[in-house]
């Protein structure tokens, strides 16, 4: 099942450069196969373009993301966090940077902003805990765990290092309630807040209540200031079928955490 994922993730994914090029294979192959193909070929090809151009235009990119995170807002004072404790902030991927045996861990753009949104939060609410989520990645060669990427994020903020507390297990959505709950038990923790992606609050709430836990949401920032000039526009750009591939990645993940019975109570907290 994980090698599958794992092809998915890497291959099948709508709007990442395999699949465009796997279905532009597939046209080619139609065209040159016989005549009677050679219309179905036209057909399959201007589809896909037709197909990756809706994709990379900001109106459908973002209307795509808007149905993902409707309903979870961001904290303004110390009152909507109701006395939790702690901050939790998930990692949203990171990039390993590796030269003869060293590497540097630079965080990706969603973890960036989830690494400001943690220390707005700080600022605002009475020194809680920050703790920073995320493992490994299962990319060949990565040694160093996310979570050290979003600890110097948050160093760069001014966040003091000792209010910060690493969990390093973690390496999907799944595992984050599950290796970041005996932190919230060491450290005394009741009440928490929960930063990550807009796009991302549908599945994390889900999964983390799951399994008990009732975090509170706040939401980082859609994406950096000044990166869609015009939201209607149908001009394509790459960072337009970048939100694309996510919001789809983002579907398809529920799906399968759906299949897996991940978005549901377990049966004995039923």
């Amino acid at each position: 099942m994980n090698d599958m994922v794992q092809i998915i993730k890497e291959f099948l994914l709508p709007g990442s450069l395999q699949f465009f090029w796997i279905c532009v294979a597939i046209g080619v192959a139609l065209l040159y196969i016989n005549k009677r193909t050679r219309r179905w070929g036209t057909t399959w090809l201007t589809l896909v373009l037709l197909f990756y151009w809706m994709l990379s235009t900001p109106l459908i990119a973002l209307s795509l993301e808007d149905s993902l995170g409707r309903g979870y807002g961001w904290i303004t004072s110390p009152v909507q966090a109701e006395g939790a404790s702690a901050v939790v902030v998930l990692g949203g991927g990171s990039i390993a940077q590796r030269a003869r045996g060293d590497e540097i861990g630079v965080l990706s753009k969603s973890s960036a902003l989830r690494v400001l949104e943690g220390a707005r939060l700080y600022r605002i609410l009475d020194d809680p805990w920050i703790i920073v989520s995320g493992g490994i990645s299962d990319r060949p060669g990565q040694i160093t765990p996310e979570s050290q990427a979003l600890r110097d994020g948050l160093i760069q903020c001014g966040i003091p290092i000792d209010r910060i507390i690493l969990e390093p297990q973690s390496k999907n959505t799944h595992d984050h309630p599950l290796t970041i709950a005996p932190i919230l038990d060491k450290y005394d923790v009741d009440r928490f807040v929960l930063v990550t992606s807009p796009w991302h609050y549908l599945r994390v709430m889900a999964t983390f209540r799951s399994y008990g836990m009732d975090p509170i949401p706040s939401s980082a920032v859609w994406h950096s200031e000044g990166m869609f000039e015009s939201r209607n526009s149908l001009l394509p750009s790459d960072q337009a079928l970048s939100v694309s591939k996510t919001s789809l990645r983002e579907y398809m993940a529920l799906g399968y955490y759906w299949l897996l019975g991940w978005l549901s109570p377990p049966a004995d907290q039923n």
